[in-house]
């Protein structure tokens, strides 16, 4: 992703939306409600803006994203269509559209595509939460299904002559974006830390915009709504916010404060629970002067809820405490391999890592063009141990370490290979390359201070190689190779 490109465009989208609801807003105030056509426009203006954003997104997003928010942007364009025969319904007959009509069949359209999008995403970031996201969304749409039609529907009905399906429709969008609501929080609660971010909160801003509105429509659409008031921007403001979170990577969020996190976790714990609280308050106020089984009912399932919810914390806190043992664990097994694969002494590999390496690329020689072996000793190493002492023997070992680490690329091996032998694995290094390094290495080697005086380290060094264009791949031979050239060239400085 571009990072300078993405930030101008986000800069911008922002800016956009600004003057997009401004101008919205005030012009609704400018016409003081003489706005139909107008404000019909600027709905679709709106949405075909956002749909290009999204789009414009999309092309920033990695592969494994790019699905999720194809299908939003369907979505997207599936609502706008809807809008748009709403726009030509009211220019063309000049009457405010009834539910249901063909606009809806968009419109639903458009509200699946949303409940798809966040499935497959939810499913990709928290698989394993996937079956316990699906019964919190259950449990708030039924929930909240009951206390829509008990205290919106029915009073509604009571008063008016809707019929059968006018209900269904009206009662369709505001029980969807529940769901959708549902869906976010619980990603926001079972998704890994750095998943927490800018994007989320968007899409859960985006839903929240059109739980408003419908929910209000829903309401008003049987009194008083007539379309330019001040409900109608809110729905291309939450496809501009959709279309915004295609902008934002999932990143590390920031480190919160402990008492931050707890709360946040157990308002996610009991979100699923408020709406069945909401009900069950309400039965045992209607109820429990009326039928006290059914009361008593009631409170047992409040009972059990309270109960459900202590056990998700007690099962919350032996998680963390599972998390953070694993992790020291995790820890302690890194160091553990990290000890058994590396020379105390120089803290280079040592042989058993080298020849592990070395089998490696043995099996994978495939992938290699060329590579180069360097094996290195250091020349009258007993001498120096008899004449200076093992401890001067100990520091020309970490020296010698220390500049052939310098030496050396992060792509190569280097190990100690007996008591004053290295080795070099150098991949995709010709001998030409193999020598410079060599040369690198003396250089270093000569111009190190052993805190000696009188001390004089040479290196004899002895360099193999073998690449692609060779009938066949022997390490054994290789290393041979590089054993005769070492001690050639031993006997060449004597």
């Amino acid at each position: 992703m571009n990072i300078s490109t993405t930030f101008i465009e986000k800069r911008i989208a922002w800016i956009g939306l600004i003057l997009f609801l401004s101008i919205y807003y005030g012009l609704l105030i400018w016409y003081q409600g003489n706005a139909v056509i107008l404000s019909d426009v600027l709905e679709a203006v709106g949405e075909l803006l956002s749909l290009g954003l999204i789009c414009a997104g999309i092309r920033h997003l990695p592969q494994n994203r790019k699905m999720t928010w194809g299908i939003l942007a369907l979505g997207i364009l599936s609502y706008f269509i809807g809008d748009c025969l709403w726009a030509g319904s009211e220019l063309l007959y000049d009457i405010e559209v009834k539910s249901p009509s063909v606009c809806d069949i968009f419109y639903v359209l458009s509200s699946f595509c949303y409940l798809v999008a966040l499935a497959t995403y939810i499913y990709k970031v928290t698989p394993l939460n996937m079956l316990r996201t699906g019964f919190d969304v259950g449990i708030s749409i039924v929930a909240s299904t009951t206390l829509i039609i008990k205290y919106v529907i029915l009073p509604i009905s009571a008063n008016t002559s809707m019929d059968f399906w006018e209900k269904t429709v009206s009662l369709f969008y505001p029980v969807m974006d529940i769901g959708y609501l549902t869906i976010v929080f619980s990603l926001l609660l079972f998704s890994k830390r750095q998943h927490r971010n800018t994007c989320h909160a968007l899409l859960g801003l985006s839903f929240l915009c059109f739980f408003i509105a419908d929910q209000l429509f829903l309401i008003y659409s049987n009194y008083y709504y007539v379309s330019g008031g001040f409900l109608d921007p809110l729905w291309p403001a939450g496809t501009w916010l959709l279309a915004l979170s295609s902008f934002y990577p999932i990143q590390t969020a920031p480190s919160r404060p402990r008492t931050y996190n707890l709360i946040w976790n157990y308002f996610c714990m009991i979100l699923p629970y408020l709406f069945i609280g909401m009900l069950i308050i309400l039965l045992s106020y209607e109820y429990i002067l009326i039928d006290p089984l059914v009361a008593g009912m009631a409170l047992t399932i409040v009972l059990i809820i309270l109960r459900q919810i202590l056990v998700l914390h007690q099962n919350a806190k032996l998680v963390r405490i599972m998390d953070w043992q694993n992790k020291k664990l995790n820890e302690l097994n890194q160091q553990k391999e990290a000890e058994a694969n590396t020379d105390f002494l120089t803290a280079l590999c040592n042989r058993r890592y080298i020849n592990d390496k070395l089998q490696q690329i043995t099996s994978h020689d495939q992938n290699l063009s060329s590579l180069s072996i360097m094996l290195i000793d250091i020349d009258f190493f007993k001498q120096i141990n008899d004449t200076y002492g093992h401890q001067v023997g100990d520091i020309v070992l970490q020296r010698i370490s220390a500049c052939i680490t310098a030496s050396i690329r992060q792509d190569d091996t280097a190990g100690r290979f007996g008591g004053d032998e290295f080795i070099i694995l150098l991949p995709d290094t010709t001998p030409d390359m193999a020598g410079h390094v060599a040369a690198r290495l003396r250089q270093s080697v000569a111009n190190e201070d052993f805190n000696c005086p009188g001390l004089t380290v040479r290196l004899s060094i002895g360099i193999a190689s073998w690449n692609n264009h060779c009938s066949t791949f022997d390490i054994d031979e290789i290393l041979r190779q590089a054993d005769a050239a070492m001690y050639a060239d031993k006997n060449n400085a004597r």
